[in-house]
């Protein structure tokens, strides 16, 4: 019962994504050091030298939805503290400065 609540939760914050504040600095940095991860795990666990995953333009608003769609629960606490928004969760609503998104109603 939590799980599908949070699951929820997590759906509604995804919809309001375009709508929130965030502090696109440390998304970029926290973006960076996962793709710097990536080419370390390749290099020096799948072999793959000399292929390196460079970084062009960068989908913030993308990169925050799947870190709280397939990212961990630390992930995902990091991604809440770069929100510069601020949203309250009321009767299982989540409410964002003056919008609202529900399982059952789009954005007001």
């Amino acid at each position: 019962m939590v799980f599908y609540f949070f699951e929820e939760l997590i759906d509604q914050l995804i919809k309001l994504m375009d709508e929130i504040d965030m502090n696109e600095l440390i998304m970029k940095h926290k973006f960076e050091e996962e793709v710097e991860r990536l080419n370390k795990f390749q290099k020096n666990i799948l072999g793959m030298q000399g292929i390196k995953t460079k970084v062009k333009d960068i989908d913030l608003r993308g990169y925050a939805k799947y870190l709280l769609k397939e990212g961990s629960a630390i992930e995902k606490r990091e991604f809440l503290s770069c929100m510069k928004s601020k949203f309250t969760i009321a009767k299982k609503i989540v409410y964002l400065e003056n919008k609202l998104i529900d399982s059952t109603q789009n954005a007001l």
